[in-house]
């Protein structure tokens, strides 16, 4: 993890997330708050019956959670990548879950050295719900063209 891998992960994911400064249930049916969190910092769910929380308050949410989440991606990654292929990454796992990541066909390819493989995955993953949305379309369109760059 470096700062610039952070700073245009935390980019990718303002872009596309937007900032919900009261609890709302995202398009797949979770409570969310802030820039997409789902999970609090301190680990706690988001739920519909927590209070609004302020611009800042959701500003150093993504700075700490990011952190947190970008030093166990990175246990998944090869060292080899560029701070844009993990910047992508990040933005990635912050939208789908860790989990997805560490189970996708993404992953496996990147970790053969596959670079233009791993590239055309992030377009598997653009359904919520069971239906493709065209927000996912856009975000991971441009997460694959910043792991490209």
């Amino acid at each position: 993890m470096t700062e610039a891998a952070i700073t245009r992960a935390a980019d990718l994911i303002k872009e596309f997330e937007g900032c919900a400064l009261a609890p709302y249930l995202c398009p797949a049916n979770y409570p969310t708050i802030g820039w997409g969190m789902r999970f609090r910092a301190d680990g706690s769910r988001v739920t519909m019956d927590d209070p609004p929380i302020t611009q800042a308050g959701a500003d150093d949410e993504l700075a700490v959670a990011l952190r947190a989440m970008a030093v166990r991606v990175d246990k998944m990654l090869p060292e080899r990548l560029t701070d844009n292929q993990r910047a992508a990454l990040y933005s990635f796992a912050w939208n789908l879950g860790e989990g997805a990541l560490q189970q996708s066909t993404l992953l496996r390819l990147l970790n053969m050295g596959d670079d233009l493989g791993a590239m055309l995955q992030f377009m598997r993953w653009i359904n919520a719900g069971g239906k493709p949305l065209a927000g996912l379309i856009r975000r991971r369109a441009r997460e694959a063209e910043v792991f490209m760059t």
